[in-house]
């Protein structure tokens, strides 16, 4: 939101100055949750004219929306997955700018972003003990062992199932859901193993089930991008229960690095997964954040690593997916094109 403001900006310069009268602007929203809402007065110093001050400009509850003013006055609005475009325009995801967002919605576009294979691959990845690919999968059996002796976890779980989340832990992101399911995740004989920072009382609970579970569930309070990737290669499944997710980018990483997701299909989740049991599938997917929902996804999944050949193949194909920059910028091209750029 702190860039909003130049779509609005450049709309009341245009007539004034010739300079600006050919040059359109987009803007790109990642996650609607953050908007930069000021009291009203600020307004009155913003240089704005008065008559962007009402529903369809910059005012928002009385208060001064640096958002909403970019929304209401760019020539075309992005957001970083094409379902969040759809979810956007309705209450449950439209944190109150569903009505000027419904207005804009043939002037919104929605585009995925895009990973950084040359960081996220596990074919080159320096943070990994062992390098593997689709044809040759053995080193991420070594990378799973390894990640189970660094984290003190019991050595037989590197024949059955691990499952990883990486996240901040927060109620966006379902932590609370993972840890309301976990005692039955336990009854499963199974490893979990948890990265992230957040609110204090998941943290707490985190560490209490720690103790529940020696040997069997793993945390790491905190966040390094080393032990990031050690935890996608080494885990089975990747878990990512989110309540709302714009785009997501770790379940991009997960299918890069051969561990299917169990996700919330909500925004850019369900545009990255294809969900079991279509023939294509890459992983899996549930229909809202419940807890119970959550549990049969797993189940699902479990089910699936329980027949090497059928979660082989899975594997291949959620490394074969490209979600590539080259891929969305493209997109960003067309967008660019569309209003009028000689790209």
């Amino acid at each position: 939101w702190q860039a909003a403001l130049v779509p609005a900006y450049l709309h009341f310069l245009r007539p004034e100055a010739p300079f600006w009268r050919g040059t359109k602007t987009i803007l790109t929203i990642h996650n609607l949750a953050f908007q930069g809402r000021f009291a009203s007065r600020l307004f009155f110093t913003s240089g704005l004219p008065p008559e962007s001050w009402g529903m369809d400009g910059a005012e928002f509850w009385g208060d001064f929306n640096l958002l909403k003013a970019g929304i209401a006055y760019a020539d075309l609005v992005t957001t970083v997955s094409p379902s969040y475009a759809l979810e956007i325009l309705f209450k449950q995801c439209g944190c109150g700018l569903e009505g000027i967002l419904t207005k804009r919605s043939f002037n919104l576009r929605g585009i995925l972003n895009g990973a950084d294979y040359a960081v996220w691959d596990p074919a080159n990845d320096k943070h990994l003990p062992c390098t593997y690919n689709p044809e040759d999968l053995a080193g991420k059996e070594l990378c799973k062992r390894n990640l189970l002796a660094e984290l003190g976890m019991k050595k037989r779980l590197s024949k059955r199932p691990v499952l990883g989340f990486i996240g901040r832990l927060r109620r966006q992101k379902g932590i609370d859901l993972l840890i309301e399911i976990l005692p039955r995740l336990m009854d499963m004989d199974l490893g979990v193993v948890v990265l992230g920072e957040g609110n204090l009382e998941f943290e707490a609970r985190l560490m209490d089930l720690v103790e529940r579970y020696p040997g069997r569930l793993g945390v790491r309070i905190g966040y390094t991008e080393d032990l990031a990737h050690r935890i996608q290669a080494a885990s089975d499944i990747f878990l990512m229960p989110s309540r709302y997710e714009p785009c997501g980018l770790t379940q991009i990483y997960a299918l890069r690095f051969g561990t299917p997701p169990v996700a919330t299909a909500v925004g850019g989740l369900r545009d990255t997964i294809v969900p079991w049991p279509d023939p294509a599938a890459t992983g899996f997917t549930f229909a809202a954040a419940d807890p119970d929902l959550f549990y049969a996804a797993i189940r699902d999944a479990i089910d699936v690593y329980s027949r090497p050949d059928a979660w082989r193949d899975m594997v291949v194909r959620a490394m074969r997916a490209d979600f590539s920059w080259e891929k969305a910028a493209r997109a960003y091209i067309e967008v660019y094109r569309e209003l009028g750029a000689d790209i």
